[in-house]
């Protein structure tokens, strides 16, 4: 599912009142990650409820927890790559940056 530009730039807003606090949602309708979408409502289920993950599909599960791993892993770079961006810029040139990132 295509989601546009704009649309995600609204849920990182959201995101940040929030803490960075998210939701399932994205999961589930990644386009690429899964085959179809049974495939993803299990996941998604077994993501939510990993203690029967754990009992019924432990192979599943270690699959997402080597995802969350993945991309929480990227996560940090990116945010690392950021920062590191903010801090050398010049104070005029802080603003333009945040700017750009959105």
């Amino acid at each position: 599912m295509e989601v546009p530009e704009h649309v995600r730039a609204l849920r990182e807003d959201v995101l940040k009142n929030q803490g960075g606090r998210r939701d399932d949602v994205e999961f589930t309708f990644v386009k690429g990650r899964w085959n179809h979408l049974g495939e993803a409502t299990l996941m998604n289920r077994i993501k939510s409820h990993p203690d029967v993950g754990e009992a019924w599909y432990p192979d599943l599960l270690e699959k997402i927890r080597a995802q969350q791993v993945a991309e929480g892993a990227a996560k940090t770079r990116v945010e690392g790559d950021a920062t590191s961006v903010r801090e050398r810029a010049q104070p005029t040139e802080r603003s333009q940056i945040a700017v750009e990132a959105h």
